[in-house]
């Protein structure tokens, strides 16, 4: 097994993403490599993405260019807060598109050692219906993939 020398992290800003973080850092720390993290949003394919949204005190924009804003400045705000808890992190960014996909996409161009992935840990139903971006991960991933499971999950 090559050295892990780059880890990317996905996240959804969740308390299990938060653990996979964590998890990442510790071991990137142990382990001498970066720690990057993703976050991957996708437009709803029933909405425009040229509707015009306005929010108070603000421009009117395309709701593209209104979750694209949001969702750098959530991965901005997680790099302050990873900063201030004494994480290490090399670089964050946001991205469109489908979740798994691009995460593995992002993995193989970005020659990354290790994917890190959180999950809620569902099953029955819950599973059948909302699916597991980690699960889907794994599957397409020619990257190894550490899944860290939430506490209680289920």
């Amino acid at each position: 097994m090559k050295q892990i020398e780059s880890i990317l992290v996905a996240t959804d800003f969740s308390e299990c993403s938060q653990l996979a973080l964590r998890a990442a850092c510790e071991l990137g720390s142990k382990l001498g490599a970066t720690v990057d993290v993703v976050h991957v949003w996708e437009m709803p394919a029933f909405v425009a993405p040229d509707l015009v949204v306005a929010s108070a005190g603000t421009d009117t924009e395309t709701l593209l260019a209104h979750t694209r804003a949001r969702a750098d400045l959530a991965i901005g705000n997680l790099l302050k807060e990873a900063e201030g808890a004494g994480l290490k992190l090399h670089h964050g960014r946001a991205e469109q598109g489908d979740p798994s996909e691009t995460v593995v996409r992002l993995a193989e161009e970005g020659g990354y050692g290790l994917v890190v992935v959180g999950t809620h840990g569902r099953t029955g139903l819950a599973r059948l219906f909302l699916g597991s971006v980690a699960e889907k991960i794994v599957r397409a991933s020619r990257t190894p993939v550490l899944i860290i499971r939430a506490e209680g999950g289920g």
